[in-house]
């Protein structure tokens, strides 16, 4: 089988055709993808901005885009000009005028200079969102400020990003959600979690994925094998199962608005999403 990707518009018909090896979202007017063993941009005609030369690239954040050479990860603009030369084990986009990004083994947050702006100290971290970014130290994960304060000391199992006011965090295997002072919204009760996205976060229990509300009711009940966050007021959704999986789209009320065709599917951006055809080799010339 080979496997192609390609961009949808939210009638399910391909606006770019599935011609690349890979592919990320849409942010900023650009989409990162993949020929061969190299990544470029393309914009929202399919026409590459970029020509494919990274190793691995990360979406349009604030002007930049995270990208690998060599295993060492940089910045480029929208021209694809290296601005922050690449010397960091893994980086993460920018948000609210700073990336996370690894070196030496520990994490930290740099500006657009590529200036240090928080020493790399901690053993993992998050993007900033919404002021705050969910950190690891010593195994127990908390929420810093852009200065490097603790606003919620390492206490958990583990967390992630702050949005809409809540931040999925673990603890004894189980996930709830806090609000930024640290008090439990939501009790730990899901086996895992997104973060909150248009009003819903998506959980699962047992095996199955749904949506709940900021009160924790469930808004569209576990059904589906895998999903993702709501965006521009719809959601990816597998409903065939791990072996066979089938790819489409819901509305807040769980209907489906883009039947289930897609071998892989994420989230909508910049009103296109992008989607996964597999293909036996005979039939892909």
């Amino acid at each position: 089988m080979i496997e192609k990707w390609g961009y949808i518009d939210k009638t399910g018909r391909f606006v770019i055709n599935p011609n690349f090896d890979n592919g990320g979202r849409f942010s900023e007017g650009l989409a990162g993808v993949r020929i061969g063993k190299k990544w470029g941009y393309i914009d929202e005609k399919g026409k590459f901005v970029i020509n494919p030369q990274f190793d691995r690239a990360w979406h349009f954040s604030e002007g930049f885009a995270a990208i690998e050479i060599n295993f060492k990860w940089g910045f480029i603009d929208r021209n694809g000009k290296v601005v922050i030369e690449p010397k960091f084990e893994k980086a993460w986009h920018f948000k609210d005028s700073l990336a996370a990004v690894k070196l030496n083994e520990k994490w930290g947050f740099i500006n657009f200079r590529g200036e240090f702006v928080i020493e790399p100290k901690f053993d993992f971290a998050w993007a900033f969102n919404e002021g705050a970014a969910a950190v690891e130290v010593n195994k127990k994960w908390g929420f810093i400020d852009k200065k490097g304060n603790f606003l919620i000391e390492p206490q958990f199992d583990y967390a992630y990003i702050f949005s809409e006011g809540l931040a999925p965090i673990k603890i004894n295997y189980k996930v709830g959600f806090i609000n930024k002072t640290g008090e439990t919204v939501i009790k730990p009760q899901f086996s895992a979690s997104r973060h909150f996205s248009e009003g819903m976060a998506l959980v699962r229990v047992a095996e199955k994925w749904g949506f709940i509300n900021h009160n924790g009711e469930f808004v569209i009940n576990p059904q589906f094998y895998n999903a993702w966050d709501f965006s521009e007021g719809i959601a990816a959704v597998n409903i065939g199962g791990e072996k066979r999986e089938r790819w489409g789209f819901i509305d807040k009320k769980g209907n489906l608005v883009i039947n289930p065709i897609f071998d892989y599917a994420y989230s909508f951006s910049e009103g296109l999403a992008l989607v996964c055809v597999r293909f036996e080799s005979k039939k892909y010339k």
